[in-house]
């Protein structure tokens, strides 16, 4: 089984900061300038063709924004025959 989670389109963050391709920005944080990829489901299906998705939502909470009501990941559940 294959299982992960990846920063949404529908993030608040998403278009902040500077462009760097489609879906992907450089976005200054506190941290510094770190550079970000959000996903739809849609994108996501096109890299997983492959496998057999068991769960793919976008209802996915961040630990760090759960208390804002903020639902922002996209989730993945799959399996992949070899």
């Amino acid at each position: 089984a294959f299982a992960f989670l990846f920063n949404s389109t529908k993030d608040p963050g998403y278009w902040k900061g500077i462009g760097i391709e489609k879906d992907f920005f450089r976005i200054d944080e506190d941290i510094g300038a770190v550079s970000k990829r959000y996903f739809s489901v849609d994108t996501v299906k096109q890299f997983l063709i492959d496998f057999k998705i068991i769960l793919l939502d976008d209802s996915g909470k961040g630990y760090h924004k759960n208390a804002d009501g903020i639902h922002n990941l996209i989730g993945f559940v799959g399996t992949k025959d070899y």
